[in-house]
This record gives C-alpha cells, sequence and structure tokens, in this order.
C-alpha cells in the first residue's frame, strides 16, 4: 500500500497504482512503453541526468526524432512565473480596494466631524484636549475598519465553505490570514481617520459652538 502523495496540476496522485510491466503489456494489449518518468535524488543533479538519458536513448535507438527528453522544472518555472504574475495581481487588485476604503472611511469621519461640530466644541468649552477630541475620532475610524474587515471575512470564509461543499474541493482560509487582515485594516481605518480627527481636534470651542 503506497501512501497519499496528495494532488497537482496533473491530476491525483492517489489513484495511480503500480503493476508489473509484463502485467500492464498483458492488460493493455501494448509493448511499447511511450513515456518514462525519472526522479532525481535532488535537484542539483537534474541536468546530469537528462543528459544521461538523451545519451543512453541515443544510443539505444540512434535516431533523435523519436524521443523527446523534457525537464519539469521548466514546467515549474513557468508555474511560477504564473503565479508570481498573480500575486502581483491580486496584490494591486487589494491595494486599490484598501486605498478605496481608506477614502470611505476618511469622508464618513468628516461628515462625522461636521455633524458632531457643537458637540466637540461643548466639550472642549468644559475642559476636552486635542488628544481627547483625536483619539475619539481615532477610535471610531479604528472600529469602522476592524469591523468592515470583519464583516468581509465572515462572507471570504462563507463563501468559502459553499464551494467547499459544492465542488468537492477541499479549500481552506488560514486564520492567521485573517487576523493579519484585521491588523492591516486597522492601521488603514487609523491612518485615513488621522486627518478628520487631527481636523475636529483643532477646532476652537467659540467657533464651533457658533457654528450650529
Amino acid at each position: 500500500m503506497l501512501e497519499e502523495q496528495g494532488s497537482s496540476i496533473a491530476g491525483s496522485d492517489n489513484s495511480k497504482i503500480l503493476i508489473p510491466y509484463s502485467t500492464a503489456s498483458r492488460m493493455t494489449e501494448q509493448t511499447g512503453v511511450s513515456s518514462i518518468y525519472i526522479k532525481t535524488a535532488d535537484e542539483s543533479t537534474v541536468n546530469a541526468a537528462i543528459s544521461s538519458v538523451e545519451i543512453f536513448i541515443l544510443q539505444a535507438t540512434r535516431d533523435e526524432e523519436v524521443y523527446n527528453v523534457s525537464n519539469q522544472s521548466d514546467v515549474l518555472d513557468t508555474m511560477d512565473d504564473v503565479t508570481s504574475t498573480m500575486s502581483l495581481l491580486l496584490a494591486g487588485i487589494a491595494a486599490i480596494s484598501l486605498l478605496v476604503g481608506g477614502i470611505g472611511i476618511m469622508n464618513i469621519m468628516l461628515v462625522s466631524v461636521t455633524e458632531r461640530t457643537r458637540e466637540i466644541g461643548i466639550r472642549k468649552a468644559v475642559g476636552a484636549k486635542r488628544k481627547h477630541i483625536m483619539l475619539q475620532f481615532l477610535c471610531k475610524a479604528f472600529i469602522l475598519a476592524v469591523l468592515g474587515e470583519i464583516i468581509g471575512l465572515l462572507l471570504s470564509f462563507g463563501i468559502v465553505e459553499i464551494y467547499s461543499l459544492i465542488s468537492a474541493a477541499s479549500v481552506k482560509m488560514s486564520w492567521w490570514v485573517g487576523i493579519s487582515a484585521i491588523a492591516f485594516c486597522a492601521a488603514i481605518g487609523v491612518l485615513f481617520g488621522g486627518y478628520p480627527a487631527a481636523k475636529a481636534s483643532r477646532l476652537q470651542p467659540i467657533e464651533a459652538l457658533h457654528t450650529l
């Protein structure tokens, strides 16, 4: 019994069996071999193995046109390039989404400052300092960003679970990725909420009370 090997782009290795060549020839009624897979001990010996195989097959067939030796590491390099490109694309989309979300938080906070101008004036008139006003609005921006991220994560986990059930594929989301996303969005909320918070903290009590 072979150990589970998992699946790859080529398919699942768990559904493969190993049988003697003579048995395979009798079952398939074929005496030829269409392909041979060779595994090297480590990556540094791949090129030497390819040269040895080419020399051996050329000596056996005397014809360079009847065989082809390919290196799977070339396929892996291509897949790495594709993966890197997709990662950059997703990173760009995420950056744009964060920028749009940050601008949205900043606009909400500016509206909140405008609506609470009188409250800010009263608080400063009774002794509230700039840092108290700034902290109040920074906390609100922080809560907005984190709450939005938590809602997004819950939706993402739900979609992933539904997709796993429908497609029968094993798709999981790492919790540490979610925690990192929450921390990053919290930083975005504080960053974009800094300007509205600073604007609110600079309001003079007389001007703020006279506004409304």
